[in-house]
């Protein structure tokens, strides 16, 4: 079950290098591929998602993964502050620290992957990334954008970051 989705991404990845390897794709097709994949690809598979099954029932039927996902992001960040001044003393480092310990890479090509090999359970998936992706953008972002831990991100700032194509 796992063996078939991960083999075509595979062939995909061989494909794109190949096909860069011998110079037979533009310079910046990486570029324009991840802007596809970020702005369009991703963005569609979410809508498309929650249009298909996020429904009132299936939220009141969901709400402890809602609540337990909400949990698992607080305690994430109240753990990435300690355990990020182990790792650095430069404050602007710091940040991009605890950014990693608090959030991970779960996104993006994660959830191509988790569609793929777990489709029943993607809705899932989602609802509980939710709050993930909303304390990214409220918190995760701006601490990545700010040059010293005594910076705090304007409200202005942080609603910027918070429109975007994931959210």
């Amino acid at each position: 079950a796992t063996l078939s989705p991960m083999l075509v991404m595979f062939l995909c990845i061989v494909i794109g290098f190949t096909l860069n390897k011998k110079k037979l794709s533009p310079d910046n097709t990486a570029t324009v591929l991840s802007k596809l994949e970020n702005f369009v690809l991703v963005p569609a598979l979410i809508v498309n998602t929650f249009m298909k099954y996020c429904t009132v029932a299936s939220l009141r039927d969901q709400y402890r993964l809602i609540l337990y996902s909400i949990f698992a992001t607080l305690v994430a960040v109240a753990l990435a502050y300690p355990v990020s001044t182990l790792f650095e003393k430069d404050a602007y480092q710091r940040n991009i620290y605890r950014y990693a310990i608090a959030f991970g890479n779960f996104g993006f090509m994660g959830n191509a992957v988790v569609k793929s090999m777990f489709p029943e359970i993607f809705m899932e998936y989602l609802l509980f990334t939710l709050p993930f992706w909303i304390l990214i953008y409220l918190w995760g972002v701006p601490c990545l954008l700010m040059a010293d831990t005594d910076s705090k991100p304007s409200f202005g700032k942080t609603l910027k970051a918070f429109v975007n194509p994931m959210f």
